[in-house]
């Protein structure tokens, strides 16, 4: 049926004339207007097809649309696209009158792992009409943040391949920075060589401090302050993957991040678990988030 339809829209296309009356409106968003270095910038493109015909993009060479990102620095220096990365929407169909969506992780295409402030815009090119049609302008931020708390750890060895070598070392490093209007935790784990993991951990809230130790296994315990009376208890590894994630309120008596002097364990002790759609909002479904249909793309 797909490939009918895809044969159907192929001969209307080629039978056309070469100039389309109507055209392609075009929409781009960021998930973000600041990002912290290295962290995911993820783009949303909308293309809603007004020109009363199907727009389809294939390899022929009268279907052979186009699809380019301009992101600009603050003196007009053009962000280079990596090796090896480009756009296609080839296998796009764009019905008339469909909006189609589309999302690209651009800090995965473009050279930007360095602060600084950007504009983006798209241009989308097609045979049936002339010129291109081309986005609202998006402007972003990267920053480095402000360092709030760290703490270094060793590399564990649990295999032991490297008994007597020497013992690397990797920073955990709580930060904050501003988005719009709004003040964000972020952990941030990094070497002098190379950057782990960029997180956004949650807002600030009011004059709270996230609390956070290391444990034996070199893994980072983090307590964030959500609400009155809510936080959330995060696990890391060495690597910079949440291993666990649960929230937890005040009841008769409040949770306190504690170590074992003895052991090294680090653990929680107070509070009782958060109920949630109570007293926090449930997560949005990952398949159907914005970060999550562009990392589909990396």
């Amino acid at each position: 049926m797909k490939n009918s339809l895809y044969a159907l829209l192929f001969l209307l296309v080629l039978t056309g004339p070469l100039t389309a009356f109507g055209q392609i409106a075009m929409s781009l968003k960021m998930n973000q207007q600041t990002y912290m270095l290295y962290e995911h910038i993820h783009a949303q493109l909308a293309m809603r097809n007004d020109s009363g015909r199907a727009i389809v993009f294939g390899e022929d060479p009268k279907l052979r649309g186009t699809l380019e990102f301009r992101i600009m620095d603050v003196q007009g220096r053009l962000i280079a696209l990596l090796p090896g990365q480009k756009h296609s929407l080839t296998g796009t169909i764009l019905k008339p009158g469909e909006t189609k969506v589309i999302y690209f992780p651009l800090d995965a295409m473009y050279q930007l792992n360095h602060t600084g402030r950007f504009r983006a815009t798209a241009r989308v090119t097609h045979p049936l009409f002339k010129g291109g049609f081309v986005s609202g302008e998006r402007p972003f931020e990267i920053v480095t943040g402000i360092d709030d708390w760290s703490r270094t750890a060793g590399v564990p060895d649990f295999l032991m391949r490297n008994p007597g070598g020497k013992v690397e070392h990797r920073t955990y490093r709580i930060k904050t920075m501003t988005d719009h209007v709004y003040r964000y935790y972020y952990m941030v784990l990094d070497d002098p060589r190379k950057v782990y993991s960029t997180r956004r951990l949650g807002k600030v809230f009011g004059n709270e401090k996230v609390r956070a130790d290391v444990d034996l296994f070199s893994k980072l315990h983090a307590v964030v302050p959500i609400a009155s009376k809510l936080v959330r208890y995060m696990v890391f590894d060495i690597n910079g993957k949440l291993e666990s994630s649960k929230y937890l309120r005040a009841g008769k008596t409040v949770p306190v991040l504690t170590r074992d002097q003895k052991t090294g364990r680090v653990f929680v002790v107070g509070g009782e678990p958060a109920v949630p759609g109570v007293d926090y909002e449930l997560p949005r479904s990952p398949s159907k988030s914005f970060e999550a249909e562009a990392d589909k793309m990396r």
